[in-house]
């Protein structure tokens, strides 16, 4: 017995079946089953990992540099100390050109602003300078200066150290430095 409807080949392999009222239909397999292997020898190819480390060394140097969650220190300050340290060390030398504050950021997985931040604060202690259009710098950095900074150091952070045990958080002894600075610059202004 017949039941209405015939199966043939078209010249694509695909197969057409004539139905009882003598339209045709077409097999409805996925396309893609149809499709040759595609070539991709002509299509240009994805960046080696390789050229992505390049161009970020055209960007300016690697940093390497992780937060250390288990310390007092703020992120940015981590960082700027980090920096501070590869500077005075020889690591980067004068005139070398550091990443982009958002390059930075990227690298190492940290928020813009913390970037920005320890930046400034290299820019106003000597460290480094930042001209539009050239980037960020390593400034010269004297040996006699690199041990001052140093000693500075130690004498802010056992500063902001004696006020952490007094029960001041990080905000608050930032906010009492600045005011007593202000109030120092008034007083020998004045004076």
């Amino acid at each position: 017995m017949h039941n209405g409807s015939d199966t043939r080949d078209t010249r694509d392999g695909r197969s057409t079946r004539d139905t009882r009222d003598g339209r045709s239909t077409r097999d409805t397999r996925d396309a893609r089953d149809e499709r040759p292997a595609r070539d991709d020898s002509a299509a240009p190819r994805r960046r080696a990992r390789g050229t992505d480390a390049a161009r970020l060394k055209e960007a300016g140097p690697v940093i390497l540099f992780e937060v250390d969650k288990r310390s007092d220190l703020p992120p940015w300050l981590q960082l700027r100390n980090r920096l501070a340290y590869l500077i005075t060390s020889g690591h980067f030398k004068p005139g070398e050109k550091l990443p982009t504050v958002r390059g930075l950021a990227a690298e190492i997985s940290i928020n813009f602003n913390t970037v920005n931040k320890a930046y400034i604060s290299l820019m106003d202690e000597g460290y480094i300078e930042s001209r539009p259009g050239k980037g960020t710098t390593v400034r010269e950095v004297s040996p006699e200066k690199s041990e001052k900074l140093e000693s500075v150091d130690t004498l802010i952070e056992d500063c902001v150290d004696a006020c952490l045990a007094m029960g001041l958080d990080f905000d608050d002894v930032s906010r009492r430095i600045k005011k007593k600075i202000r109030d120092m610059e008034r007083e020998r202004g004045d004076g």
